[in-house]
């Protein structure tokens, strides 16, 4: 529930910017295998439209490689923000390096 009222605030934060036109949030999640993270994603997603974002969500299925690549993705469709639910500490380190590159601000939630 914690890690859900985070996203929520982080969601709420980004709000303000998303008023000068449809702002995209990436959320990658490391699996949607048990309640919690699904209801994490559905969070995000219902309160991201809420809020006037378009939300695009990844399931990295348990697999930090998967992950990775599904930010790469998520990057290349050129989203405005990132929510992460990292994997594996090396592939979320990797992942936030990739996401500064390109300047997009990244949340973590764990």
């Amino acid at each position: 529930m914690r890690k859900m009222l985070l996203a929520i605030c982080a969601i709420a934060m980004f709000a303000t910017t998303a008023m000068a036109g449809q702002k995209v949030i990436g959320f990658s999640n490391r699996e949607m295998d048990s309640a919690f993270f699904r209801s994490l994603s559905d969070g995000i997603k219902e309160m991201g439209e809420k809020a006037g974002f378009k939300v695009i969500i990844s399931d990295a299925g348990g697999d930090f490689n998967k992950q990775i690549s599904d930010v790469e993705d998520l990057i290349a469709q050129e989203i405005d923000y990132l929510i992460l639910n990292p994997q594996d500490p090396k592939a979320g380190l990797r992942i936030v390096q990739s996401a500064n590159k390109a300047n997009i601000p990244v949340i973590l939630v764990d």
